[in-house]
């Protein structure tokens, strides 16, 4: 094997020191649509506060792949011996439904490509019985990364809060919705935009990227590279299709691997969490990888339950504690702090004006996201695609940037409300102008906040209710209302009141799992916690021109507008 014709690599990175790349993760990185990442923040606004929080996604998305990897070796490693079996049998399985001609060949040719596919760095479990099942965990391992590799590629400029902005333009214009069928279909069925065009795009460099594996490693390579694209195609599609749950194996297994992606603990929040809480500063909100991932295994799949779980091992119930609390902390102290979510709001309504006031650009922008979710045809040729993708990746927060400073210089904008200038320069030049009407808990009383708690929960439903109050708010005060659609972990579907968390804590000697929130007063006290926290708040946008005594009575007559959403909210439920 020619040596030079390999370009794994390393990363060097300031939460896990370094990450490893192979041959198809590097020519992956390579392309145009994984280097806009560079371009595209973490936060859109959070840097306006804490300087130093400049986290790109392609940063994020290098450490995600770095622990998935590690999951992955763990989850295997602390799992029974009979349903390690069952996984490594039905990652054969799910390799041999994407092609059937890896296996295709002798036991010692299979123990070949196996050494290969450890030059590149990957081990998938060294435990499995035959050459067939250690390469096909490989492959499966291969395929998890790149999942995490590509799991942001389809994020707007501005990350959620682009998304978001989309939602409340469709909601406020009819015919947007008509015009833009795809995307209004994607917002009402509460789907995540970002994964959507994600998907296309993803597809997109898997399809572009066979063409060449060839010219970028060893011919040996090629179809072992080929098959871990598609198994990828499988794993990041099977979400979409979680809705039939398939009890095959291959699909199975499939769903399982997403999940160490996509799931309560997984690799996205397990660097997201370092990463952005070392660039914010908190120190707070740090937690021990090393020993949580130590501490993830598998609940067996068996009776009713064919789904494999991955849960936290007796032993890790103190890290999965502080892997919560960290997070919670982050959200608390950090991600929904006053000022951010300001600036963050102020940016929101200066897209969502350019929007419903679009020139070509930002026509062409948003036309191009409408393709690219929009479900492929038959006739639809490859290349017809090309000119959406080889514009969306010139998308980035700076090209938004650059158009946002030139429409307050159109004479559109120069006629616009006052209030759209306002905090469009907020977020450029982090202007001064509007105000917080509350900033801290104690700002309000303890029937406040709980009224608040309940306002939070109609705009987390998407309630037609919420969207109308707001609208009018902003219309007659002036002012901007946000709420916090958020919760401190993910409650378990079976619907017990009060609800237990999703996330389960496994013994193995006695095969018994139990809520981690039933295990951990600590964890169980975090839903508490955070209907004590501010879950809503309202920004002036013409607080410097408000005196003192009428900035309370304007927070007043706003509270006044939220406690009366909630009581007939309570009187309906």
């Amino acid at each position: 094997m020619p040596e030079h014709r390999l370009t794994r690599g390393q990363v060097r990175d300031p939460v896990h020191r370094y990450v490893s790349t192979t041959t198809i993760e590097r020519a992956i990185l390579d392309d145009r649509l994984a280097q806009r990442l560079r371009g595209v923040g973490q936060s859109a606004a959070a840097h306006l506060v804490f300087p130093s929080m400049t986290v790109t996604r392609f940063a994020h998305s290098l450490g995600a792949m770095h622990i998935a990897s590690r999951f992955f070796s763990a989850t295997l490693a602390n799992a029974q011996p009979d349903t390690r079996r069952q996984q490594i049998s039905a990652m054969v399985e799910l390799v041999v439904a994407e092609d059937d001609t890896v296996f295709g060949r002798r036991e010692d040719d299979a123990a070949a490509a196996e050494q290969l596919m450890r030059a590149q760095g990957l081990h998938g479990d060294a435990e499995a019985a035959t050459a067939r099942e250690r390469l096909a965990s490989m492959v499966a391992e291969q395929a998890l990364r790149l999942v995490s590799l590509l799991h942001d590629l389809g994020h707007l400029p501005f990350s959620h809060d682009f998304e978001q902005t989309i939602a409340e333009w469709l909601a406020l214009a009819p015919d947007a919705k008509t015009a833009y069928p795809h995307l209004a279909e994607v917002i009402a069925t509460g789907g995540r935009l970002h994964e959507a065009i994600g998907y296309r795009l993803a597809d997109w460099v898997q399809d572009e990227l066979r063409g060449e594996l060839r010219t970028r490693m060893p011919d040996e390579l090629v179809d072992l590279a080929r098959c871990s694209l598609r198994v990828a195609k499988r794993i990041l599609h099977s979400e979409q299709a979680s809705e039939r749950l398939s009890k095959a194996p291959a699909d199975r297994i499939a769903r399982w691997l997403y999940g160490l992606v996509s799931g309560e603990i997984d690799a996205d929040r397990c660097d997201y969490i370092l990463r952005d809480s070392r660039n914010y500063g908190l120190i707070g909100a740090g937690y021990d990888l090393d020993r949580l991932i130590t501490n993830l295994g598998v609940l067996p799949s068996k009776g009713d339950e064919p789904e494999w779980r991955t849960v936290v091992l007796a032993h890790g119930v103190s890290a999965a504690e502080e892997f919560l609390v960290a997070r919670f902390r982050m959200y608390q102290w950090a991600i929904y702090h006053h000022k951010i979510q300001q600036s963050a709001a102020g940016l929101r309504r200066a897209l969502r004006y350019s929007l419903t006031h679009a020139n070509t650009d930002t026509q062409t922008f948003i036309g191009d996201i409408e393709r690219l979710i929009a479900p492929t045809r038959a006739t639809d040729a490859p290349e017809e695609l090309k000119p959406y993708v080889d514009r969306f990746a010139d998308y980035t927060d700076a090209w938004w940037i650059k158009r946002l400073k030139s429409n307050l210089k159109d004479p559109v904008w120069a006629a616009a409300d006052r209030d759209v200038r306002t905090w469009a320069a907020l977020f450029l030049y982090r202007a001064r102008g509007p105000r917080s009407l509350w900033k801290k808990p104690t700002d309000l009383v303890p029937e406040d906040l709980a009224a608040l708690t309940i306002v939070a929960r109609l705009a987390a439903d998407q309630d037609e209710r919420w969207d109308r109050a707001v609208t009018d708010i902003e219309a007659s005060h002036h002012v901007l209302v946000v709420a916090f659609p958020w919760r401190p972990w993910k409650p378990a579907p079976s619907g017990e009141d009060p609800p237990v968390s999703a996330l389960q804590v496994y013994e193995p000697s006695n095969e018994a799992a139990r809520p981690l929130s039933q295990i951990s007063p600590l964890v169980g006290a975090l839903g508490t916690a955070w209907a004590h926290s501010l879950q809503v708040l309202a920004f002036a946008a013409r607080g410097e021109d408000i005196g003192g005594e009428d900035l309370l009575a304007l927070r007043e007559r706003v509270l006044d507008c939220l406690r009366q959403l909630a009581a007939g909210a309570s009187s309906r439920s």
